[in-house]
């Protein structure tokens, strides 16, 4: 995932969010899953590791749109992937 699909354009225009809060063992196809039907770019989702090869439990993904994004952020900001509540927020 560090070869995510995501540039300064899409930062810019308010497409992409960062999510806190994952599961340590989260894996791409899980975030997309919980995006379903929000239009998330399949291969932007970019997850953070730490240097000893664990998931930091951060993560970034873009979405087609801005109106999108907000749509995403304002309905599953809190909500659970596997047992954990998540935050996000646009970068």
């Amino acid at each position: 995932a560090s070869s995510a699909n995501i540039d300064i354009n899409d930062i810019n225009a308010g497409r992409v969010v960062g999510i806190r809060n994952l599961p340590f063992s989260v894996t791409p196809e899980e975030i997309l899953d919980f995006f379903h039907g929000y239009h998330a770019v399949p291969d932007s989702v970019r997850i953070h590791y730490l240097e000893d090869g664990r998931c930091s439990g951060d993560a970034i993904i873009s979405f087609r749109s801005n109106r999108d994004a907000r749509n995403a952020v304002g309905a599953l900001n809190k909500r659970s992937v596997g047992r954990r509540k998540v935050d996000l927020f646009f970068l």
